[in-house]
């Protein structure tokens, strides 16, 4: 999945910078297009991932927070 995720902005990308290249008119602009689509795909793909890695920071601070309630005291290494 990690592999996909980097390579398949890189691969539009690379086809958008190829139809600018030996392209004319309407087919630079569908490159151009695509040169953008695969920036909005690893804008995505990196938004994606800092959503996750919060996900599991914001449920280890809850299991903290619980247990601080229930014990008065901060979990070591939670600090």
């Amino acid at each position: 999945m990690l592999r996909t995720a980097r390579m398949l902005p890189v691969a539009i990308a690379v086809v958008g910078l190829v139809l600018i290249a030996v392209g004319e008119g309407t087919t630079q602009g569908l490159g151009a297009v695509l040169v953008g689509v695969g920036a909005l795909v690893a804008l995505v793909n990196l938004l994606s991932r800092l959503t996750i890695s919060s996900e599991s920071d914001r449920a280890r601070e809850r299991r903290a927070r619980r247990q601080f309630a229930r014990t008065g005291r901060w979990p070591r290494g939670e600090q």
